[in-house]
């Protein structure tokens, strides 16, 4: 099964490049205090709630259980997210951790190159196996979002748009485009620099000069050792800022 059934097609990556000229623009001729503001929380929303909660740790490996309404809220924000289908980023990214650091790593920049890798063009030539797919066909929010990709992505610039001009540039395509380059760049450094607290046979590091923006991401051995863990935090100075919404998720079961 070729990857694009499930991911990346030509629409969105023509909706990527424009995104990445919008912001170019923008950043030169528009950028002033309240969209610093904007533009800093909107970049920590996408990068933490859409890519690592939602497409990373719920999605990819089942970390935590949520509600129906939990679920669906993920979903939004993991489209949101734009680097594609929630079940194809979600499979890919199994691959990952079955094959890491191998010649058949969807992900290794030492067999895909850099360039590839910060571009997010590694998975170009991934094929998913449907079997792989199973869990993620048999859930209905991402299915929805699956379904629906474009149409909410288009949605929620429309609602933008119907605050100012720039709030789609500001508060959508320039955090989130930042945000997915900091997930590319991660994929090569948490797989070079850094120490590890575990031997799990591949070269997964912690990083702490990236906690900053990557916050619990940072602890890349950590995830690569425990992968279906809901934190990443092993030791008590790893800290992981993403449980708090993980743990408020899990309270809507019992709601």
């Amino acid at each position: 099964m070729k990857k694009t059934n499930y991911s990346v097609t030509y629409y969105l990556r023509f909706l990527q490049a424009i995104a990445v000229l919008l912001s170019a623009y923008a950043v030169i001729l528009h950028f002033d205090k309240i969209n610093v503001y904007v533009f800093i929380f909107s970049f920590y929303w996408y990068m933490h709630i859409g890519l690592s909660t939602a497409m990373h740790r719920y999605f990819s490996h089942r970390a935590f259980k949520t509600s129906i309404f939990g679920s669906y809220f993920l979903a939004f924000w993991a489209v949101l997210s734009m680097v594609g289908s929630p079940i194809f980023w979600a499979t890919i990214h199994r691959q990952h951790h079955v094959k890491s650091d191998t010649s058949k790593d969807p992900h290794s920049y030492s067999t895909k190159g850099v360039f590839s890798i910060l571009l997010g063009l590694w998975y170009n030539d991934v094929r998913i196996p449907r079997g792989e797919l199973i869990d993620l066909l048999h859930e209905s929010s991402i299915n929805w979002a699956h379904r629906y990709y474009f149409k909410i992505i288009l949605v929620w610039i429309s609602l933008l748009f119907c605050i100012n001009q720039w709030a789609p540039v500001f508060y959508y395509f320039l955090p989130v485009i930042l945000s997915i380059f900091l997930v590319n760049l991660n994929l090569i450094l948490h797989h070079k620099i850094g120490y590890k607290n575990f031997d799990t046979n591949d070269l997964s590091r912690n990083n702490w000069l990236m906690f900053p923006l990557s916050l619990g991401e940072c602890w890349h051995n950590n995830h690569h050792h425990f992968p279906n863990h809901e934190t990443t935090r092993v030791r008590g100075w790893e800290l992981d800022p993403g449980i708090i919404i993980i743990k408020i998720l899990k309270l809507k079961i019992h709601s």
